[in-house]
This record gives C-alpha cells, sequence and structure tokens, in this order.
C-alpha cells in the first residue's frame, strides 16, 4: 500500500492475496495454477508490476472472478500511483 495524505493505493494483488487467503490456496499452489514464476507473482501481489489483460484472463481461470475486475483495480491502482507522485 502506498498512501499520501490524501490518497492510498492499494494495488490489486492485496486483493489477490485476500482471495486466496479466503480460498486456502497456498502461494505455491497458485504459481503452478497461474503458470507463472514465483518471482513474478510476488511482485503482482505487491504490485511492482502491472496486471496485464493475459494476467487478468489467467486469474479469471483460477478464482473465477471476471478478468475485467482486475483490470478495472489495475486501472485505479495505477491513477492513483499517478496522483501521489503529484
Amino acid at each position: 500500500m502506498i498512501k499520501n495524505n490524501k490518497v492510498v493505493a492499494l494495488p490489486p494483488g492485496a486483493t489477490i492475496k485476500e482471495q486466496l487467503e479466503e480460498r486456502s490456496i497456498s502461494q505455491n499452489e497458485f504459481v503452478k495454477r497461474m503458470e507463472m514464476s514465483e518471482i513474478d507473482i510476488n511482485k503482482l501481489i505487491n504490485g511492482e508490476i502491472p496486471l496485464t489483460k493475459d494476467i487478468a484472463l489467467k486469474l479469471e481461470l483460477v478464482l473465477r472472478i471476471p478478468y475485467k475486475f482486475w483490470l478495472n483495480l489495475e486501472e485505479i491502482y495505477r491513477k492513483k500511483l499517478k496522483m501521489i507522485a503529484r
């Protein structure tokens, strides 16, 4: 989470992490299901790499949450980061 006095930017990875906890999916299992490296999954969860359409489509398959939801979270996160940087 990144914040300034008025704006909080929460990466989509925070929601991914919540979903994994709710579903009792380990990060190792998630790495396998997403067919991504552990390093990239960690970066995704921490907001260090963008959540692309390809990743959103994989999330839809793995977590059964529509890809548009994930893309929307990413867009909001990136907009808030820009607001904080000002």
